[in-house]
């Protein structure tokens, strides 16, 4: 005991001193207000802009619950305050440049698509499988609005969430509504694959891990094909996409296995009980 207390002491006085340090104390500032703040911007400085999602969502999830609350289940009157959300949401993106924290001006917007897919989920859930027996008009229907999203994602330029910008309001969301309803006929029309349904599982950690384990993907793929030819290797953008999403995705295998086995918390998931796989 006095040795463990010997140890944190020294340990305390050490990280003190680190604290106090005039050159360490800038970074340590830095780095504390990018997770503190934690939207895009701000988690460039611990360089995992990605995890501004996070945050988001839980705001996001908030917002719709005080949502629903005011409209009582009401689909109508939800409906009609996500959309007057919508146009608060625009205008605000449109008025003021400065990010708020944990990304709460992006969760305005955010909560109009989740506040639509909880409406319309019920409503269409049971259609779209029944619907799903036809799979040449499914197959059309994806077709027809992937086409559609594509188009008008054009016509509009580009959209950052991220960065609070989304073009062309009526554009914004015509596109959107329909890139996500390509998105919908697309996964009745594929059969359940196993591969697919582990990583989807396990998107939380591929989350936060995915942006280093994809720089070592990169610098792997790029070693082993200079190592393999004398001369530079060309690979055209999708290709390289696909073979480095690819690597990532396999290098970060043994990281979920661990953290489901041994700290399913920090994904999200209840601990594991004998003979069940953590939960969700």
């Amino acid at each position: 005991m006095i040795y463990i207390d010997k140890l944190s002491g020294e340990i305390g006085i050490n990280v003190l001193t680190i604290l106090t340090n005039a050159e360490f104390r800038p970074i340590f500032y830095d780095k504390a207000y990018g997770l503190l703040y934690a939207n895009g911007e701000s988690l460039e400085r611990v360089n995992n802009v990605v995890l501004w999602f996070l945050p988001c969502l839980f705001i996001t999830e908030s917002m719709f619950y005080y949502i629903k609350r005011v409209a009582k289940n009401n689909a109508r009157e939800l409906m009609l305050i996500l959309f007057l959300i919508s146009l608060l949401a625009f205008a605000e993106s449109v008025i003021t440049h400065d990010e708020l924290p944990w990304s709460v001006d992006v969760a305005l917007t955010g909560v109009v698509f989740f506040g639509s897919g909880f409406v319309v989920k019920e409503k269409l859930e049971q259609r779209l499988i029944r619907a799903g027996n036809n799979r040449k008009v499914l197959l059309a229907a994806c077709m027809v609005v992937a086409g559609m999203s594509v188009m008008i994602s054009q016509w509009n330029g580009r959209v950052d969430m991220n960065s609070n910008h989304y073009g062309n309001y009526f554009l914004f969301y015509a596109a959107a509504f329909s890139g996500i309803a390509s998105w919908v006929l697309a996964a009745l029309l594929v059969n359940k694959c196993n591969v697919l349904s582990y990583f989807g599982k396990n998107t939380m950690i591929i989350l936060g891990l995915h942006v280093q384990a994809g720089l070592l993907a990169f610098q792997v793929f790029t070693a082993v094909a200079n190592r393999l030819t004398t001369s530079a290797v060309v690979v055209n953008d999708e290709l390289l996409l696909f073979i480095v999403t690819s690597l990532t995705l396999i290098m970060l295998v043994p990281f979920i296995y661990l953290i489901n086995r041994f700290i399913p918390l920090a994904a999200g998931k209840t601990r594991r009980t004998k003979g069940s796989p953590a939960q969700i």
